[in-house]
């Protein structure tokens, strides 16, 4: 990861979502409550509690949304074109790796962050519309 390029993204979005920044700015002063590695504290909470339910019982006809980020530097864009079935064009593929119910955007100019920020009522919405499916 390049530091460099990376805080310039964070400089974009700063610029050009403020709105988004300041919800983000909230979520880290909520985060530092807990200590200077509240942030990982509150990830940590959010993706290792038990679910109730084993990974491997996901059904594979299951609602999937994926958005991922051409220009991600913390998450190779291969991750997420493999869950989303991709080919490396961004072309549907013939044959599922996993999921059979797949709808999928790429981001490309915010890196990882933007694509966790940019457009989340639209996230929200198209999350909501595919999993009515």
């Amino acid at each position: 990861m390049d530091p460099l390029r990376a805080l310039a993204k964070i400089e974009l979005l700063v610029s050009e979502k403020p709105d988004v920044m300041n919800i983000c700015k909230a979520e880290m002063d909520r985060s530092v409550v807990h200590s200077a590695q509240g942030i990982l504290y509150n990830y940590a909470t959010d993706t290792l509690i038990d679910h109730g339910f084993l990974v491997t019982e996901i059904r594979t006809n299951l609602p999937v949304l994926v958005w991922y980020a051409d220009d991600d530097e913390d998450f190779p864009p291969t991750h997420g074109k493999w869950i989303a079935n991709k080919n490396s064009d961004n072309t549907d593929k013939d044959n599922c790796n996993h999921f059979t119910n797949v709808s999928s955007r790429v981001f490309n100019k915010y890196g990882h962050t933007g694509t966790a920020l940019v457009d989340r009522e639209e996230f929200l919405k198209e999350f909501h519309g595919h999993t009515q499916k």
